[in-house]
């Protein structure tokens, strides 16, 4: 809702007996279902969801002071690109436990958006439209993200991860400067998904899972002259993947959105992440 009603799309819209059409991609699983992406009205007006530019646009910013440190609110710019050239995709590096897992997964069943999880945190990185806020907190650094109210301790004086710690979605995260460039790893994960939605021309859509084995490193720091934030996302799950994945690479702009409540609601919705080990 927070980010629908930044571009204009506001719940007023669709009271009892509003006259208005729905354009989108059909639903692969219902007639009466699509992806919303373009409401139409009777008077001529007509709504992006993904902003006055449409898909992959980024709101425009006012011109604010420039950064020099990760520091600061920031927006999803409209790049994201996978390094590793010639490196097989994701599913060509299961391992044997990480088909079956695959396997066991409906990407339209389980997604765990469904349960307001954030599901990981590459995908945490990916939101668009949502942004993402990075302030020290005493000695350790937060990064709130917008986009199910996600707020990430990274604990910068500690060297390893609680052996029995907590396990969840986001892990449990350390941190180191080198130089300008903050280090993230992340460990304690719970097994879940990676990608929820994996893409391949002619096949079924798939999910990408992890198990509780996954570990990330992320580097954050700042291209001064260009004014973006470069994030990097390395990952390594040695039970469901053969190797390590191919290094993703996103930009953020500077932003002065401020953040808002997500306020995702589980109320009529419904998936279970099957488990791996079964």
């Amino acid at each position: 809702v927070t980010q629908l009603t930044r571009i204009g799309i506001t719940p007023q819209f669709f009271k009892a007996g509003t006259k208005l059409s729905v354009i989108g991609p059909i639903s692969r699983h219902s007639p009466y279902m699509c992806f919303f992406e373009v409401i139409e009205f009777a008077d001529g007006r007509s709504f992006n969801v993904n902003g006055p530019g449409g898909a992959q646009q980024t709101p425009p910013q006012a011109q604010l002071p420039p950064r020099r440190d990760v520091f600061g609110t920031w927006l999803l710019a409209p790049s994201r690109n996978r390094s590793g050239d010639g490196q097989p995709p994701p599913l060509q590096l299961l391992t044997p436990a990480g088909e079956k897992a695959v396997a066991s997964y409906d990407p339209f069943r389980d997604d765990p958006v469904f349960r307001c999880d954030p599901v990981a945190v590459q995908r945490v990185w990916q939101a668009p439209s949502t942004p993402l806020e990075i302030v020290r907190d005493g000695a350790d650094v937060v990064l709130h993200h917008e986009w199910m109210d996600v707020r990430r301790v990274i604990h910068m004086n500690m060297k390893t991860h609680p052996k029995d710690g907590v396990r969840n979605s986001l892990g449990h995260s350390i941190g180191r400067w080198e130089g300008d460039t903050l280090v993230i790893e992340t460990a304690n994960y719970s097994a879940g998904v990676l990608e929820q939605y994996v893409e391949r021309r002619g096949q079924p859509t798939k999910g990408l899972l992890h198990s509780a084995a996954l570990t990330t490193v992320e580097r954050l720091r700042v291209d001064v002259e260009r004014q973006r934030l470069v994030v990097d996302v390395d990952v390594t799950d040695p039970e469901f993947f053969k190797q390590p994945l191919a290094r993703l690479t996103m930009e953020y702009s500077p932003s002065d959105l401020k953040i808002a409540p997500f306020k995702c609601s589980r109320e009529g919705l419904t998936g279970t992440i099957p488990n791996p080990a079964k």
